[in-house]
């Protein structure tokens, strides 16, 4: 494909289980279910994971998902991330929002399969993707919308569209997120397991994924310990219909856990939190009044 980076055309929208907000209120007072404890005694936030949610080397999420953490600077902020990497048929490896190399186990990926897809969330998690295009130049590298015109020089194999590769469509269901004036993210949903990926869509930060100068940066742009949209979301969504037409197929996934980049993974009532996070999201652009977004809009074109 060169450079010229292909989108496909948007499918049919799906309903959604409100059903699923109601669980999630009905965990604890908080909505969110309690406290977990991950490995070497830290305390994670809400609906957190136990055994994955933070640690070295690749380790197993769900049957055919794997992730690896890592920590980086964004904007001279110190933040955890994290990468997933799912096993497709043939022991193809899809890698999802890669990590800095000088943190990816090598030797762990090959014993898994071989890298033949490199993907992008969203356009802003590109630090890492010259490197890992060196490293494993057999593989495609896909880029979300957005992505392509921000990195030319990367000159990717293909665009990220609403419906998923005809090469892993049997395996993984694909939603590109909409109505926002910044960007769009790929989320993918693993069928064998329900494993959702999101990039910034859902973030769980708490202390562990941030230093003490980001945690008080992302909260003076609203965010909490607790399940939500990342600031770029929940700042630049404004188009409330755009945006609930392509969360409609993804609210429909029968979600059993989330994995994402930013913050504590999702695993206790993950379709439930899930719908929390985009009715708030939802609500909130709702609100916004022109002015504002006229305001937002500006902004978003300046970064």
């Amino acid at each position: 494909m060169g450079c010229g980076p292909q989108a496909v055309e948007l499918g049919a929208q799906s309903g959604r289980n409100r059903e699923r907000r109601k669980s999630a209120d009905a965990a604890t007072p908080d909505g969110l279910g309690g406290l977990g404890e991950p490995r070497g005694g830290r305390a994670c936030p809400a609906g957190a994971s136990r055994r994955f949610g933070y640690g070295p080397g690749v380790r197993q999420l769900a049957d055919g998902v794997f992730t690896a953490d890592a920590w980086i600077r964004f904007y001279g902020v110190r933040l955890q991330t994290r990468m997933a990497v799912v096993r497709l048929r043939g022991e193809r490896l899809l890698v999802y929002s890669p990590i800095p190399l000088r943190d990816t186990p090598r030797d762990e990926l090959a014993r898994l399969g071989a890298v033949r897809f490199v993907v992008s969330p969203n356009k802003i998690h590109n630090q890492t993707l010259d490197e890992w295009r060196r490293a494993y130049p057999d593989a495609e590298l896909l880029a979300p919308p957005g992505l392509a015109e921000r990195r030319p020089e990367l000159c990717f194999d293909g665009e990220l569209g609403p419906e998923p590769d005809p090469r892993w469509a049997e395996e993984l269901d694909q939603v590109l997120t909409g109505g926002n004036v910044f960007f769009s993210e790929a989320l993918l949903f693993q069928r064998q397991s329900g494993t959702l990926l999101v990039g910034d869509f859902v973030e769980n930060l708490d202390r562990h994924s941030a230093g003490p100068f980001a945690r008080a940066l992302a909260f003076a742009f609203g965010v909490r310990q607790r399940p939500m949209a990342s600031p770029e979301f929940r700042l630049y969504t404004h188009d409330v219909e755009a945006a609930r037409a392509a969360l409609e197929r993804a609210r429909a996934w029968p979600i059993e856990r989330i994995f994402l980049c930013h913050g504590a993974l999702i695993e206790a009532k993950a379709a439930a939190v899930f719908d929390v996070v985009c009715e708030d999201l939802l609500s909130a652009a709702a609100r916004r009044r022109g002015a504002t977004r006229w305001l937002l809009r500006r902004l978003a074109a300046l970064q």
